[in-house]
């Protein structure tokens, strides 16, 4: 029988180094299979630039046509950003399906040094999606679904660039970032207005570093006003505090204004109706002219001015095209509107409260 014994030192030494040897292909093997520990990848900020539409707009529903005129603010400051480009006049957008959109307030949006996108711009194919998803099949139905929805459909094409904006908004309380006026003919109603507002909420994580969430837009109808209300001109301006036109205030005041009026009978007969609140009893060429040449007058001679009509054969046209004019999009297969008879009854739209996040 094989009795035990120590190991001698030499014996020790050799198994020290097939020990080392074996750690050493341990650690080799190891470095193959396990990957080694690499440092947290850097979040870069998004940095969003964005460039406001400042100016004024105003409707005019007559007989037969909703004319939409649109001018700048020459006096415009920069917008309220770091690094912020000039304004742009109040973009108007034909939808097509007797539609049209005017796009107030952040317009323009640039991601870090990409091509700038321009909700105008955007606009047509927004409403396309909605208004072929909830097409109605009882022209009679009064539900406002279709403004909604597209209220929505905005909202979350422009959420991934709001949240992108991580400065402090220059804005007035209560002041929307977008506001979006939105007006055309529909059949079995006749023409309408809605106004649009996308507010947003801030707070200042540190080092005036901001997180910025898009709030759910607001609802207006501007048209037709409540039964007994005057049919007049619909003004709009961005920012609310900025002067609005008043035409109808500057029509009797404004000395400069009296002699577009009385430059012919049709556009006096057409004036006084619109200023007797019965602008759906004016004839629309003679109040086209009146607006082409009454505000350049009030706005100043400087300013920037487009002009747009949707008739009830929900077909628009440019009167006076803008720069850079968009293309008016194809007609659809839908049949011609039909004037709306009696007095409509307005559209039913569930009323935000308090404005929340989506």
């Amino acid at each position: 029988m094989r009795r035990p014994h120590r190991a001698s030192v030499a014996g020790i030494a050799g198994c020290v180094g097939c020990a080392l040897g074996l750690c050493a292909l341990a650690l080799i093997l190891l470095g193959r299979f396990v990957s080694p520990v690499r440092a947290a990848p850097q979040v870069r900020a998004v940095n969003i630039a964005l460039r406001q539409a400042v100016g004024r707009v105003v409707f005019c529903i007559t007989k037969d046509t909703m004319i939409v005129a649109a001018v700048d603010d020459g006096a415009a400051a920069a917008l309220r950003a770091p690094n912020a480009t000039p304004p742009r006049m109040p973009a108007i957008a034909p939808l097509g399906a007797g539609r049209v959109a005017v796009v107030l307030g952040a317009t323009d949006w640039t991601r870090d040094d990409g091509q700038p996108v321009l909700l105008d711009e955007e606009m047509p194919a927004l409403a396309r999606k909605v208004f072929s998803a909830t097409e109605k099949l009882d022209p009679f139905d009064q539900s406002a679904n279709d403004i909604e929805s597209i209220g929505v459909t905005i909202l979350e094409f422009v959420r991934p660039f709001v949240t992108g904006i991580h400065y402090k908004l220059d804005l007035a309380a209560d002041e929307p970032l977008i506001e979006v006026l939105i007006g055309g003919f529909t059949d079995g109603y006749g023409f309408e207005l809605w106004d649009l507002k996308y507010r947003v909420a801030q707070r200042n994580l540190g080092n005036d570093y901001w997180d910025t969430r898009p709030l759910r837009p607001s609802y207006f109808q501007l048209y037709p006003p409540e039964k007994g209300q005057p049919r007049t001109f619909v003004e709009a301006q961005y920012p609310a505090r900025l002067e609005p036109l008043a035409l109808a205030r500057a029509e009797q005041s404004d000395p400069a204004v009296a002699p577009i009026r009385n430059s012919s009978p049709q556009i006096n007969e057409a004036v006084t109706a619109i200023l007797n609140g019965e602008s759906n009893k004016a004839n629309t060429r003679p109040t086209e002219d009146f607006l082409r040449l009454a505000i350049p007058v009030v706005a100043g001679a400087q300013a920037k001015l487009a002009v747009g009509a949707v008739d009830q054969q929900q077909r628009f046209q440019w009167l006076l095209a803008p720069e850079n004019a968009p293309a008016i999009p194809a007609e659809t297969s839908a049949q011609p509107g039909q004037p709306a008879t009696g007095e409509p009854q307005r559209p039913s739209l569930r009323r935000a409260g308090p404005a929340t996040t989506r």
